[in-house]
């Protein structure tokens, strides 16, 4: 009986384990399509409102152009025409808040909800400026000033509209809709300008630098409008744009920027407005015309998703009834579904596993010091990666990114990024490293088809560290700038902003996407590297972490080492967090540099012992004594002030670095390394790199900071490639006479690279602590 009731557990467990499954699929199923349906209706709401807005800030632009000729001309014969605009306005405004009073806008966001009351906060003033206009007791520039802010504020709120869809499509024609109304605002700010200068006969105090921004601004917003628009609205611009009164408002325009500041234009004021209304009323058209194409296709997309409910619910309801009769084919099946199950379980171990070796900590580098990097994930995967880019040669990099979301396609879409990282820090075609533009500009040609497909971005910074040249060059693509923190507690933003990643398709031709900004860092100045969930993190009443940041933190900074930055920042974060888990996944590093004026430098000609004692020793083949050396090439010191001197001791190059590591309490095993890898390296500066002359000088610059000894040895020899330096140490290489000094070097140091010429060595040895 116990085996006979075992087999019907197991198969009633196996029909009704599917059953629900199927059941939650559907009902999964279900809540997905009902949000898209959710999600037209909002999106048609917010075309209606949309196109209220579009209408109210088209009479508003009217209302400044007339506003600006009655006050230039000072006359009373715009009155009666300004009264009657000032009517239209009114009525277009009441609309709007009729439209309001049934539009609940707690649903798009807290943003949204307080742009909108600002905008029309802002608006609730025309009554007392058009008072003021009457009078004259406003400025014309003020009063330009005060209609392109309400009308900026209204299109602000249009433009956060792209945010609330899912649909790359429709969130690219809002976008598009974005830029066009843009186009227009800029377009009735340059006529309400050069109504004004027109009637003047000149351009007054700063209009003619406002009137040549508002003209860049809507060529700017022009360019994007024809990427995004669709074809049809593309089409509908290019007609309006033919007609005869396009080019008669470009001719007054013209003549504006070409006499400039001298006036005399010439120019009749009111057939200027005549002509440039006419021009914005025509691109009205194209913007009511495109926003009921949006409402088309947003009808299009809720019969679509109403449709698809109806499918997908269907098609969920007679699978659980042919999975009920295919139940028992499936219990022979068991085997095989268990190790699907298993290989999908061992498929997200690995992929966490592999974004956790992507995630490389950060390592010893020459000059600069780099705190520990600070990183947790909201959800598994997350959508942040902090990156230590390593190199071959004389460069490190810092990439941090942050995946727009926190779900599967987002950890998808992180780990490829922090995978082609790897793919864009060199130029295989120049066989160089990728300067941070460059680099930003290769990953987002990589990415663009993934955030194309799923409608995300990502943000990301990039910075590249050079050694020999003690500069760090940093880029942006739509992230926040990292932090230059001074000695003094004062801070500054450092970088331009660039295109986020994933977004739009950039060619390295293209300027102004990417921008490289260079930076020496100073003895004390730290610079902070961050994802925004560090600064964005609100505590339980709501303070965000920038706030402390900027007000207690940051005095405490002044003069702190990047790992004791880190600590305070990270000790101070977790008490803002009061033990739980942040909101978005938050990442940040800290940079700082070894004290520049620190360093002592030795340059030195090897004498007559020195060399015969490496040539009996050492058994290098070199050339004759008496014999002319071969040319080299002559270098500058790599420090400005050092001291010369003509060693006759191989000793005596590195004599008073070992003095030093002994008085700080190295160990004698460390210190008998670090003695052998200096003497290599000095030899092989003389050997290989001087060719054994006794006319080239030898460099050897060091630094002891905090347990870290960094040495550099310079020579004035052509050098080599020394990227092909084997990073593994074979038995058979400490055998051999030529090369085995750097492969003992590569053993004992804890850094070793070169510069790009191969006559420069950085070495980097850290203090082991005594045991007990």
């Amino acid at each position: 009986m116990r085996d006979v009731f075992t087999t019907r557990f197991k198969l009633y467990s196996i029909v009704i384990v599917p059953l629900l499954a199927l059941s939650f699929y559907s009902f999964n199923i279900f809540i997905e399509k009902r949000a898209v349906l959710d999600e037209m209706n909002n999106l048609k709401n917010l075309s209606y409102l949309a196109l209220e807005i579009s209408d109210l800030v088209h009479e508003l632009q009217k209302e400044r152009g007339i506003s600006s000729l009655f006050l230039a001309s000072k006359e009373k014969d715009f009155s009666k025409k300004l009264s009657k605009q000032r009517l239209l306005t009114d009525k277009s405004f009441s609309d709007l808040t009729i439209l309001l009073d049934s539009f609940v806008n707690v649903k798009y966001g807290k943003d949204f909800q307080e742009r909108l009351k600002a905008s029309i906060t802002k608006f609730g003033a025309l009554g007392a400026k058009r008072n003021a206009i009457d009078s004259y007791t406003l400025s014309l520039e003020d009063s330009i000033n005060y209609f392109t802010t309400v009308n900026h504020g209204f299109l602000e709120t249009v433009g956060l509209i792209p945010s609330f869809t899912t649909i790359h499509e429709m969130g690219n024609m809002f976008l598009a809709f974005h830029f066009l109304q843009d186009m227009k605002e800029h377009s009735g700010i340059v006529r309400a300008i050069l109504s004004a200068v027109f009637h003047m006969d000149t351009f007054e105090r700063g209009l003619y630098v406002k009137y040549i921004e508002s003209v860049h601004e809507e060529e700017y917003s022009k360019k994007y409008f024809l990427n995004l628009g669709s074809l049809k609205s593309r089409a509908i611009f290019f007609q309006e744009s033919s007609k005869e009164v396009t080019r008669e408002v470009r001719r007054m325009q013209n003549i504006a920027v070409e006499k400039g500041t001298e006036g005399g234009f010439g120019i009749d004021p009111e057939h200027w407005f005549d002509m440039k209304t006419k021009e914005i009323d025509n691109l009205g058209r194209v913007v009511f015309l495109f926003s009921r194409e949006i409402l088309e296709v947003a009808n299009a997309e809720q019969k679509e998703a109403r449709y698809a409910l109806v499918i997908s619910i269907s098609l969920s309801l007679a699978a659980i009834l042919f999975a009920i009769i295919i139940m028992r084919n499936l219990l022979h099946s068991n085997k095989k579904i268990n190790q699907y199950t298993a290989k999908m379980e061992m498929a997200l171990r690995m992929a966490e596993d592999a974004l956790t070796f992507l995630l490389k900590p950060p390592g010893l580098t020459p000059f600069f010091i780099t705190s520990p990097m600070y990183h947790t994930a909201r959800t598994v995967g997350g959508g942040d990666a902090l990156r230590w880019i390593r190199f071959r040669s004389r460069y490190a990099g810092v990439y941090l990114h942050d995946v727009s979301g926190h779900d599967i396609e987002e950890t998808l879409l992180n780990i490829l990024a922090t995978a082609l990282a790897d793919d864009c820090k060199t130029n295989p075609q120049k066989k160089s490293v990728s300067l941070p533009s460059v680099f930003l500009t290769d990953m987002n040609k990589g990415l663009t088809k993934f955030c194309e497909k799923t409608g995300h971005f990502i943000t990301a910074v990039y910075a590249l560290m050079e050694f020999d040249s003690r500069e760090i060059k940093l880029s942006l693509a739509g992230h926040p700038a990292p932090w230059l923190i001074n000695p003094d507690g004062s801070m500054e933003m450092v970088g331009k902003q660039g295109f986020m990643l994933g977004q739009f398709d950039i060619n390295l031709e293209d300027s102004n996407r990417y921008s490289d900004v260079s930076l020496m860092l100073k003895t004390g100045q730290l610079l902070l590297i961050y994802s925004d969930g560090l600064m964005e993190e609100k505590d339980e009443n709501g303070v965000e972490f920038e706030t402390k940041l900027k007000g207690k933190i940051l005095p405490r900074l002044k003069g702190m080492e990047p790992n004791d930055a880190y600590n305070l920042v990270k000790s101070e974060f977790e008490l803002h967090l009061n033990g739980g888990r942040p909101e978005d996944d938050v990442s940040f590093v800290f940079i700082g540099s070894r004290p520049a004026e620190k360093y002592e430098t030795l340059e030195f000609r090897p004498g007559p012992p020195l060399l015969t004692f490496i040539m009996e020793h050492k058994q290098y083949v070199c050339p004759i004594k008496n014999h002319e050396p071969a040319p080299l090439p002559n270098s500058k010191n790599i420090d400005s002030e050092s001291t010369f001197r003509e060693i006759h001791h191989l000793e005596d190059t590195y004599k008073p670095i070992i003095e030093k590591l002994s008085q700080d309490g190295w160990s004698a095993q460390k210190m008998n390394e670090i003695e052998v890898s200096l003497g290599e390296l000095v030899i092989n500066a003389i050997m290989h790199g001087n060719l054994a002359s006794d006319i080239h000088n030898v460099q050897i610059s060091h630094i002891l900071h905090n347990g870290i000894l960094e040495v550099s040895v310079f020579d004035e020899g052509k050098g080599f490639d020394g990227a092909k330096l084997s990073q593994v140490i074979e038995e058979d290489d400490l055998l051999k006479e030529s090369g085995r000094g750097l492969s003992m070097i590569s053993m004992y140091a804890d850094t070793i690279c070169f510069n790009d010429a191969g006559n420069k060595c950085w070495t980097i040895f850290t203090k082991e602590e005594a045991l007990d």
